[in-house]
């Protein structure tokens, strides 16, 4: 019997958005432009571990710090590097409706999988802006849109019955949520009756963020630790719990050293190590002083011990 064209449909959502979803960087050179060689290398990387998909361009893309041009030809790169093998969602990081709706057509010929969009930045909104925030850029594409809820960033929360409105509107899929109380997962599994994906957004707890029901998680540290992050997630989803813990207590003091400064610089110094990317570059401004020296040190001793054979 032939499965109904929303089962198919649902199974195709599946491999993209829950599992292993790496939050990758994006590659620079010294001169601070784009380095398209190591943003080959990086795509390659998960293809090889079997990352479940690639978010480019978000927050740990630097969307912020990307031209327009320079956001189009990262999303195109990494499609085109990903040869239809791995799935790649265009991080969508606009502070306003406006420029979230326009991000999303730049890039709507692109074959990408979907967009991560998240609520502006500059200003807080009540539940109804919200609404009619993710709304209007849901409705301006065809591709499926997950929903980034990041209060500590944004300083815009979306409560609950918002995310169950927005759930409704078919492009909808998902949200990456980062709130810290995962009493919300439980609720939002019992409040959403479709395949709605639920992935958090800190690696710090995504291990009890899909005991207590995730999809899988948006990682930061799967950008250098793809291959444990996937069998973690793994384990997780298919109930292999002490397996699970076992690879997640060493991973752990990793993504705790790679908390200490503000993202994306520690995890560009990472890559660069374990040489993904040619240079840790990042527009990111930061005092380059003692300090980062000092941590920089210290990753590259911490990192030559995790993966030591």
């Amino acid at each position: 019997m032939k499965q109904s064209s929303n089962k198919v449909k649902e199974k195709g959502q599946k491999r993209i958005f829950s599992g292993s979803i790496a939050a990758i960087v994006t590659p620079m050179n010294e001169d601070g432009s784009i380095d398209k060689i190591s943003l080959k290398k990086v795509v390659e990387y998960h293809i090889k571990e079997k990352t479940q998909s690639i978010v480019v361009c978000g927050t740990t893309g630097e969307f912020y710090k990307l031209t327009q041009k320079e956001y189009m030809d990262v999303i195109f790169s990494a499609v085109e590097y990903a040869d239809n093998k791995i799935p790649i969602i265009a991080g969508n990081n606009s502070d306003s409706t406006r420029g979230a709706v326009l991000t999303n057509k730049l890039v709507q010929k692109s074959q990408i999988a979907g967009h991560l969009v998240n609520a502006p930045f500059s200003r807080i909104l009540s539940q109804e802006e919200l609404y009619a925030h993710f709304k209007e850029i849901s409705y301006s594409t065809d591709s499926p849109q997950v929903l980034y809820n990041v209060p500590s960033r944004t300083k815009n929360n979306l409560s609950l019955s918002t995310i169950y409105k927005l759930s409704k509107i078919d492009n909808i899929v998902g949200i990456k949520e980062s709130h810290p109380s995962l009493r919300r997962i439980v609720i939002m599994k019992k409040l959403i009756n479709r395949r709605f994906y639920i992935l958090g957004g800190n690696d710090l707890n995504f291990f009890q963020f899909i005991l207590n029901g995730g999809d899988g998680v948006i990682s930061v540290v799967a950008n250098i630790a793809a291959n444990v992050v996937r069998s973690i997630c793994d384990f997780l989803l298919s109930e292999k719990i002490e397996k699970a813990k076992k690879l997640h207590y060493k991973l752990h003091k990793l993504i705790v050293q790679l908390s200490y400064f503000i993202n994306p610089i520690p995890i560009k110094l990472a890559c660069h190590k374990v040489g993904l990317i040619r240079s840790s570059f990042s527009r990111i401004e930061v005092d380059r002083n003692d300090d980062l020296e000092k941590y920089h040190l210290s990753l590259k001793k911490f990192l030559s011990k995790f993966f030591k054979k």
